[in-house]
């Protein structure tokens, strides 16, 4: 399998995923990731933020079913992000989740997608 993808990425027969749509509300306790980093949502959300969360990029995944790595990011930047009463607070908190910022480090830890 090592030498197929080796092949595969020399002769460029790789192409990046297209972002899948975005589905309905995810329940309680779903994945949801966007790129390299998995969020698990133990506190409800409302529909307007899964809206502004899918908006982002961020889409359900089954996670028995996926065999990528993912960024896992903490309760507390997750509880941040649902909590907070301005847009322009969740934009703040949003970018330091993505790792725009030095604040990355300390706020997301490294983890297996065990779910």
């Amino acid at each position: 399998m090592v030498v197929i993808n080796t092949i595969r990425n020399m002769i460029g027969i790789r192409r990046p995923r297209r972002i899948a749509p975005a589905g309905p509300q995810p329940q309680l306790g779903s994945n949801v990731v966007n790129g390299h980093l998995r969020m698990r949502l133990k506190y409800p959300i409302t529909n307007e933020q899964w809206h502004w969360l899918s908006q982002k990029g961020w889409r359900t995944v089954d996670m028995r079913h996926d065999r990528r790595h993912y960024l896992t990011v903490d309760d507390q930047s997750v509880l941040d992000l649902i909590s907070v009463d301005t847009p322009e607070e969740r934009e703040t908190i949003h970018s330091m989740i993505l790792g725009r910022d030095e604040f990355r480090s300390s706020r997301i830890m490294t983890h297996r997608n065990a779910a």
